[in-house]
């Protein structure tokens, strides 16, 4: 695992716990989506929209983050 992909896993991880800690469920493919971002503008955005969510949807937008981690 290379640098940029470690920091956008710790940030995958960040995203989740905070949306964990909210009472925000998380379905699968949410988390298999998140998970499988390799652009770390996208999860830093999402983490934004952890802090206030409550549900995936405001976190998650159509299409965004649908890439694979290089």
């Amino acid at each position: 695992m290379g640098r940029e992909e470690g920091v956008i896993k710790s940030e995958v991880d960040a995203v989740l716990l905070i949306l964990e800690q909210r009472g925000v469920q998380v379905f699968s493919g949410d988390r298999e989506r998140m998970i499988a971002c390799g652009d770390l503008d996208q999860v830093n955005a999402w983490a934004r929209r952890a802090l206030n969510a409550t549900s995936t949807d405001d976190v998650l937008l159509p299409g965004e983050g649908d890439g694979t981690r290089t």
